[in-house]
């Protein structure tokens, strides 16, 4: 597991998180669930390029 990678996409993923949560309106929120599948698929992908 790279650390460096993993951090560099987990960070963003958690503020673009937090910034849905408190911004979008109710009928919405289920959007915030995305953005822990997106970073999985992201990093997985750029892991397993190595």
């Amino acid at each position: 597991m790279s650390k460096k990678k993993y951090y560099f996409f987990m960070v963003p993923s958690m503020l673009i998180g937090l910034f849905l949560i408190f911004y979008l309106p109710e009928n919405q929120s289920f959007y915030v669930y995305l953005i822990p599948i997106v970073f999985g698929i992201i990093y997985y992908v750029w892991v397993k390029d190595k």
